[in-house]
């Protein structure tokens, strides 16, 4: 018993270093350091709930760094415990990691679903250290946007930006030195991914007319900041 206590509170400090290191020491091998740590000490603790949640961290590092295939692999594991053992804390998270992938696989769809259905469990969420709330609001509309349903992007972004004033999260990032590193790294995925886009559609146009429109609305449209992860 006195075991099973050290580990879990060892399991509390790796998912708290591991945070800290992605956002504000920006230290991507102490960050992978501290998740495989925390995957390694939950997977000795009978209850399944911390490391369910240490492969959703593991599967956020994953999207960070751009191996989308392990940050699916890590999310589908912590989806396939927390159904085994009905432990729904961390679904919330789980599906945001999920949206991240198909986002960044360019299924924006898929990514909506997985968005959707974290929101249909933020009820349960008991995530220690995001507000999923403000992540998956903002996701969809991220979403909605790629899949140009202007309206309902700016109804989850209108949502996210009513929590946003209140978030424990939000305050605790402002008060620290790194909420500048967190959102422009939000913002520099968000740009990206809007410019692999129109260079695609520009390669595909089948007249300068054409490439112009493209370049011109690209350019032209307004760009949301989002407050996602």
């Amino acid at each position: 018993m006195e075991s099973e206590t050290s580990d879990t509170a060892r399991c509390k400090t790796l998912d708290s270093l591991s945070m800290y290191n992605m956002f504000f020491n920006n230290r991507s091998d102490s960050t992978f350091n501290y998740c495989n740590e925390y995957v390694n000490t939950a997977f000795q603790i009978p209850d399944k709930k911390y490391l369910i949640l240490a492969y959703a961290r593991l599967s956020f590092y994953y999207n960070n760094i751009g191996q989308y295939k392990e940050s699916l692999n890590m999310a589908l594991k912590g989806l396939d415990l927390a159904e085994q053992y009905q432990i729904q804390d961390y679904l919330s998270a789980l599906y945001y990691d999920l949206s991240w992938f198909y986002l960044n696989s360019d299924d924006f769809k898929e990514g909506l679903v997985s968005a959707l259905k974290g929101i249909a469990f933020l009820k349960f969420n008991k995530d220690p250290f995001f507000d999923q709330a403000l992540h998956l609001y903002g996701m969809c509309g991220n979403l909605y946007l790629d899949i140009n349903k202007t309206d309902s992007a700016l109804f989850y972004y209108a949502r996210m930006d009513s929590i946003a004033a209140t978030s424990t999260e939000l305050g605790e990032k402002i008060s620290g030195t790194g909420v500048g590193r967190y959102i422009i790294c939000t913002l520099k995925k968000i740009i990206k991914k809007r410019i692999r886009y129109v260079l695609k559609q520009l390669r595909n146009a089948a007249n300068m007319e054409t490439s112009y429109s493209i370049f011109f609305t690209f350019f032209h449209q307004p760009l949301i900041l989002t407050r996602a992860k």
